[in-house]
C-alpha cells in the first residue's frame, strides 16, 4: 500500500481501486470557462488515458486511486515527448467523474501552465 496526496489530503492508496476498467465521457474546457471539447477518459488494466489528448502525443500511464467517503480519488501524470505533462487529479462518485488537468510545458526560459476541467459520466456497458 502506498500513499498519495490529492488536493492537499494524504490517503493510503490501493492501486486502481474501484475505477479500473471503467470509461467516462464528458465535457472539458480551459480554466472554468465554457466547454470547448468532449473527452473520453479510460481506466483499463491499471492504465489511464485521455482520448482527446492522444492527438498531442500524451500516452496512457499507470494511475493511483483510493476510496474514501464513498468517493474514489485518482491521479495520473500523462506525458508527451513534444508537449510536456498533464497532471490529472479527479474524483468519481457513483457514475460521475470530475477532474482537473494541469498542463505544463517547459521551454528554455519560460513555461506554459494551464488548468483544464473535465465533468462527465461513466459510459455504461449494455449486457
Amino acid at each position: 500500500m502506498s500513499q498519495i496526496t490529492l488536493w492537499g489530503v494524504e490517503f493510503k492508496s490501493n492501486e486502481n481501486f474501484n475505477i479500473n476498467n471503467r470509461t467516462f465521457s464528458g465535457n472539458s474546457g480551459i480554466n472554468d470557462i465554457e466547454s470547448d471539447h468532449i473527452d473520453i477518459l479510460n481506466f483499463k488494466d491499471g492504465m489511464f488515458n485521455s482520448k482527446y489528448c492522444e492527438q498531442w502525443g500524451f500516452k496512457a500511464v499507470k494511475f493511483k486511486s483510493t476510496f474514501k467517503d464513498n468517493q474514489t480519488f485518482f491521479e495520473g501524470i500523462l506525458k508527451s515527448q513534444d508537449n510536456g505533462t498533464l497532471l490529472c487529479e479527479g474524483v468519481v462518485k457513483n457514475i460521475k467523474l470530475e477532474a482537473i488537468f494541469t498542463w505544463t510545458r517547459k521551454f528554455l526560459f519560460w513555461e506554459i501552465k494551464n488548468e483544464y476541467w473535465f465533468r462527465g459520466e461513466e459510459i455504461l456497458k449494455v449486457k
